[in-house]
């Protein structure tokens, strides 16, 4: 991991050097002068504490090379991905299919990489009576070899600990599959090998009022989403379906979606179509691999999100096939933002 180092470390080596050449080796990098003793530097501040002083400014430099405070946690069950996807945190798959049950016959030895991104979670029973709980997340790259085709990599982690991963190629034209090899992994702990779920800890707060400890923070209100977004900060959307309400009618399935707040647009009050307050609009979209649905199963799973001045949200989902572009399958859900991980409302937004 490539080390940082702080605004505090790096003033004191300039300051050092500054007294170093009025001829003074032992000088400290601090607001006292090139007169006091000893050098001390302090680089705790952003959860850094492999260095706490320099005895001499000779030392500051290399007292200043702290391993970097963004550090990461291995997850070893799909509970405690979830519990990370939840509390707004980046998780990152690691596969080194090695590890895994390939295709019979074949020997792969390559390493996956994947953001966990968009996602969504499925509780028991929810896809088909009685089947496993589990979370989804893919990646689709346009890419070219003879003719331009679409790269599809997608993963799947169970409650068992089976972690399913599909590598698939499809016709840039058609959506058609070309290739597809699919592999079978389990969740890799501190003693075995497998498929490695990560997610950032200790992260710096990177606003005035953030705490490290509870970093990224809750938005619990429109209008602190309003400034988050204005100050040029990353949010991220986490929906608790089942506390939300399903095409009007009542609670939605035992289902967790996640989604960045990307590209976004800002409507004054009285210019939204359907709201006469303030409101911010956000889109996601993802070639997904839904069975029955699409070009070999392979479709666009488009979502738009209304946030509403009043703290309401509306989210509008379409399955629509990616050559005829006809809407195969819509739902929506009406949600209320929460104030806090766990509420008892179906929106929760986090701020990086």
């Amino acid at each position: 991991m490539k080390n940082r180092t702080t605004l505090a470390a790096v003033l004191a080596v300039l300051l050092c050097t500054a007294c170093s050449s009025n001829g003074n080796e032992n000088a400290p990098a601090n607001d006292q002068g090139c007169d006091a003793s000893p050098c001390e530097m302090s680089t705790q501040d952003g959860g850094c504490e492999a260095c706490t002083e320099c005895e001499v400014c000779a030392e500051c430099e290399s007292c200043s090379a702290c391993e970097a405070n963004r550090t990461t946690s291995q997850l070893t069950d799909l509970d405690a991905v979830m519990d990370a996807l939840e509390a707004g945190h980046h998780v990152r798959l690691e596969l080194d299919l090695a590890d895994c049950t390939g295709p019979a016959g074949a020997q792969f030895t390559g390493k996956v990489g994947m953001l966990i991104d968009v996602f969504e979670y499925f509780g028991p029973g929810v896809v088909y009576p009685n089947s496993p709980g589990f979370v989804s997340f893919s990646e689709t790259v346009l890419n070219k070899g003879n003719d331009l085709f679409y790269h599809y990599r997608k993963a799947r982690a169970y409650p068992d600990g089976t972690v399913k991963y599909m590598d698939a190629r499809l016709d840039g034209k058609t959506f058609e599959t070309q290739t597809v090899d699919e592999f079978e992994c389990t969740f890799a702990t501190a003693n075995s090998a497998g498929a490695k779920f990560f997610y950032e800890t200790d992260r710096e707060a990177h606003f005035a009022g953030d705490d490290a400890t509870t970093y990224p923070g809750v938005l619990p209100t429109f209008a602190d989403l309003e400034a988050a977004l204005e100050q040029g900060r990353t949010v991220r959307s986490i929906f608790d379906y089942d506390k939300c309400i399903l095409n009007g009618q009542g609670a939605g399935p035992h289902a967790v979606g996640g989604l960045e707040a990307i590209v976004w647009s800002h409507f004054a009050a009285g210019t939204h179509s359907t709201h006469d307050g303030e409101a911010i609009t956000y889109f996601g979209s993802r070639l997904a691999n839904i069975y029955g649905f699409g070009v070999d199963d392979f479709v666009y799973n488009w979502a738009t999100v209304d946030l509403k001045d009043d703290d309401t949200v509306h989210v509008y989902v379409e399955f629509i096939n990616p050559v005829s572009l006809q809407t195969e399958f819509s739902e929506y859900f009406d949600c209320d933002m929460n104030d806090a991980v766990g509420g008892p409302n179906g929106a929760t937004y986090f701020a990086y």
